[in-house]
């Protein structure tokens, strides 16, 4: 991972993780979201090249992305109506989201096939980190794995954290300080996981010469 990689994963982490639930079915619903608006972003940039360019390509697009995501919101809140309603406007973030993993600003002039291989791998790395996320704070925040479901949340009890002696280190891992916390441990994990992956491909590297 590049420090400009890095630097979009602390930013983006901090913009449409921290503000949501500590739920696992919340990160569910968002990260489904948000790789539905990265691949029609890509698809309605492609379309929008052969008619503008330039700032008007960009403006037409960020129009289109905010109407699908409203166009979907409406469906998830059929699907997912308790869920829709308590992710409230946080629900629009992976529209922001979309057009920094998708690089919709850039004019790469890669065929649809490249740009759409090149978007899911970032968005699919950004879904992971955020899922493992979601996933860890539901767990020791409430001793729990949930999913979304028509009739609310559904949940897999693990344990029970609220009667045992350290039920208040489930309320601070539900909190935003607690989100924050995890988000930087795990992103030094994932740096320092990369790193070390770099420097052996760099020896391997080096040893094929």
């Amino acid at each position: 991972m590049k420090k400009s990689e890095l630097s979009f994963f602390i930013t983006l982490s901090l913009a449409m993780l921290v503000p949501v639930p500590g739920r696992l079915a919340y990160g569910i619903i968002l990260i489904l979201f948000l790789n539905i608006l990265v691949l029609t972003g890509i698809l309605f940039k492609k379309l929008i090249s052969f008619f503008y360019s330039g700032e008007l390509q960009n403006v037409i697009l960020c129009a289109l992305m905010i109407s699908t995501c409203v166009l979907f919101r409406q469906i998830f809140l059929i699907l997912f109506p308790l869920q829709t309603f308590i992710l409230g406007i946080t629900i629009f973030m992976p529209v922001l989201t979309s057009f920094v993993l998708g690089r919709l600003y850039v004019n790469r002039n890669l065929s649809v096939a490249a740009e759409l291989k090149a978007s899911l791998k970032s968005s699919t790395g950004f879904s992971l980190f955020s899922i493992l996320f979601f996933a860890l704070r539901d767990i020791i925040g409430y001793g729990t794995l949930s999913f979304p479901s028509g009739m609310g949340i559904s949940e897999i009890k693990l344990f029970d954290i609220a009667s045992s002696e350290i039920s208040f280190l489930g309320m601070f891992w539900a909190s935003v300080p607690g989100a924050l916390i995890l988000i930087a441990i795990e992103i030094l994990v994932v740096a320092s996981i990369n790193r070390n992956l770099n420097i052996i491909e760099s020896l391997n590297r080096r040893g094929g010469e």
